[in-house]
Order: structure tokens, then C-alpha cells, then sequence
């Protein structure tokens, strides 16, 4: 049977957090409610472990990039390594997600991924994410150089990870939306060049 249209990864494997938050809406027994949540608990150290190596070598390969002599070859290195941690990533939050939709019987999955198209983002979200993160990073290198701290923008954008993983799509983009606003009014206050 084909997919419907409307239908995308997201609304098969949705987010740990939508399935989490909707357990009694979708008739989740409390002992599948406690399976879940402790199947969660087990596995998301080792999400967590793997988010923070992409984004080390996400760090290392703008560091790279930023170096005065540009090094193809330890840029190629870098790349291919954060290609690698990025496909780690994936197949882990595909395997975390499966792990939980199996504690679910099949009328269960279907009303989980009827709820998951009823609330998915439209379809060209990521695009406008990663536009507000780049902005974010740029901002954030700018403020930085002029001797502002970056302390409440890293905590900021930690509860923008945390909602965009939790499913709260719309949630994360205000935050993000939020997060520009302050540290365009922080390099005001600090006269810093645009």
C-alpha cells in the first residue's frame, strides 16, 4: 500500500515527545505508559552521547573552514567524519523510535501517526530552521568577537533542541525567533559591526 501524500517519515517514526505527551488521548495503557517511559529513559544517554559528538565535529570542521589556510584535505577528513556521527544520529532516533512505537498494538500506531500528520510542521520547516540557526551562529560568532557572552544564548538554544526533539516544532521556532531578537538587541547595546 503507497503512502498518502501528506503522509512523511515523521508521521510513521514520529518524535518520542508526541507519543509521550498524547499516551492517554491514544489509549496507552499505564503499564505501556511505564514500559515506554522506562525504554526512553534507557536509551536517550546514548542519544544524548551522540548529539554532542556531531556537534563537536560540527565545531571542528567551522573551525577548519575558518582557519587563514584553507586545508582540503582535514576539511574532506572533517566532513566525512560529521557525515558519519550525522548518520549515527539518524539511525539511532529511527531505532529509539521504533523501540517505542513496538510497545504500541497496530490501531495504536495507526492513531499515533494519524496524530503526528494532524500536528507535523509543513513541509518546508526544516529549510526555515536551519536559515534561524545559521543566524543564531552568525549572530552569536559576532557577539562573541565584540566580548559578549554567549552563556543565556547556549542555554536558550538547549531548550530549542530539547522542543524540536520533544516534537514542539512550533514551540522551537518562536524560541529560536526569540533568541535572534536578543542577541540582535545585545550587539546593539554593544555597538558591534554588522
Amino acid at each position: 500500500m503507497e503512502a498518502a501524500v501528506e503522509e512523511t517519515l515523521e508521521t510513521f517514526l514520529p518524535p518520542p515527545g508526541l507519543l509521550r505527551r498524547n499516551a492517554e488521548k491514544l489509549g496507552i495503557d499505564k503499564e505501556s505508559q511505564q514500559r515506554i517511559e522506562e525504554l526512553y529513559r534507557e536509551k536517550e544517554p546514548r542519544y544524548h552521547q551522540l548529539r554532542y559528538n556531531y556537534e563537536r565535529l560540527a565545531q571542528q570542521l567551522y573551525s577548519t573552514l575558518a582557519a587563514d589556510d584553507l586545508d582540503e584535505m582535514a576539511i574532506v577528513a572533517h566532513m566525512k567524519a560529521l557525515l558519519d556521527a550525522e548518520n549515527q544520529l539518524k539511525l539511532y532516533q529511527v531505532h529509539v523510535r521504533l523501540s517505542l512505537l513496538s510497545q504500541l498494538s497496530p490501531e495504536q500506531r495507526r492513531a499515533v501517526r494519524e496524530l503526528a500528520k494532524r500536528t507535523a510542521p509543513p513541509a518546508n520547516w526544516r529549510g526555515g530552521i536551519t536559515s534561524k540557526v545559521e543566524k543564531v551562529r552568525a549572530l552569536s560568532e559576532r557577539l562573541k568577537a565584540s566580548g559578549g557572552s554567549l552563556v543565556e544564548t547556549e542555554r536558550q538554544m538547549k531548550d530549542v533542541d530539547k522542543m524540536f526533539a520533544d516534537g514542539k516544532v512550533g514551540e522551537g521556532l518562536k524560541k529560536l525567533d526569540a533568541v535572534i531578537l536578543e542577541l540582535e538587541k545585545s550587539l546593539q547595546e554593544t555597538g558591534a559591526k554588522k
